[in-house]
Order: C-alpha cells, then sequence, then structure tokens
C-alpha cells in the first residue's frame, strides 16, 4: 500500500508467500495484499477499514451500511 491510502474490505484470507504471511482484503470487485498482524485474526470474515499514515498500518471494523434484513 501507498502512504495515504485507505481501502475498505472483508478480511477473507491469508497467504504464505515467501516474503512473509500476506492477509488479503477483498472488495467487490479488487483484492490487497497487507502484512499479516495480530489483530487481523480478530477481524476475519468482516468488513474493515484499512489506511496507512507514516508508515503505519491501522485497522478498524467498518462502519459502513447494515447489510442485514429489514
Amino acid at each position: 500500500m501507498i502512504e495515504g491510502t485507505r481501502i475498505t474490505g472483508r478480511h477473507t484470507r491469508d497467504v504464505e508467500l515467501p516474503t512473509g504471511r500476506l492477509a488479503v482484503i477483498q472488495d467487490r470487485t479488487t483484492f490487497t495484499l497487507i502484512p499479516q498482524h495480530a489483530d487481523l485474526a480478530k477481524m476475519r470474515g468482516k468488513e474493515i477499514d484499512v489506511a496507512i499514515h507514516n508508515q503505519t498500518l491501522t485497522l478498524a471494523l467498518s462502519r459502513g451500511r447494515d447489510r442485514g434484513l429489514s
């Protein structure tokens, strides 16, 4: 991810590559690989917001629209 980038998506799974373990964050049309972090394990399957600022990765549960049935 590039400095100042923000993404929203679902943490779908982890992948193991020669460079290390990465988390897959997927939205409707694309996916992004980010370095695995201990806090991500708690967020698997959930919609999350990811941002990078000052070389720091910030993770938060998304506050998107409610997807429940009405």
